[in-house]
């Protein structure tokens, strides 16, 4: 049986598929070096003006810059501000779930009539570190040890 967890590993990778990877992982950063190109011109140009290098190439437009990239920033603080709301909610849950104490355990014969077993064998599979439950089409209950790994 393999270890838990189950990982899906290749002993060994056909060389095509390297070089597929390889080419796809060039072609994707290419692309986002085109995509960024105006921001790395603005960058690079106008660095130079505070290096001593006067006269950039083109003009930044910041105030367009700005306006174009404000509805995107507004969109960014709001799914902040709905992750920050809900880690604060989920953590006030995760206290609260701490402090209430322990259901009480079923008891062996309300559960082994509701199931239609017997109350002792139902203790002992209870007992069972790892057990295997089959249910029939009827509904009829029967429950193995799991192999051992």
């Amino acid at each position: 049986m393999t270890p838990w967890p189950p990982l899906i590993t290749a002993a060994h990778q056909p060389t095509l598929m390297r070089w597929r990877d390889w080419f796809l992982t060039l072609v994707m950063w290419l692309m986002m070096f085109v995509m960024l190109e105006t921001e790395f011109e603005l960058l690079i140009d106008h660095t130079g003006e505070f290096l001593g290098r006067p006269d950039p190439a083109a003009d930044p437009h910041w105030e367009k810059f700005h306006q174009r990239l404000a509805p995107y920033a507004v969109v960014i603080g709001i799914l902040v501000t709905f992750l920050t709301v809900s880690a604060v909610l989920t953590r006030l849950r995760m206290r609260r779930a701490r402090r209430r104490p322990l259901p009480a355990p079923l008891d062996a014969v309300a559960q082994a009539a509701s199931e239609g077993l017997d109350a002792l064998q139902l203790q002992a599979d209870r007992e069972l570190r790892v057990a295997v439950v089959f249910i029939g089409e009827a509904g009829e209950v029967r429950v193995e040890p799991a192999p051992e790994p």
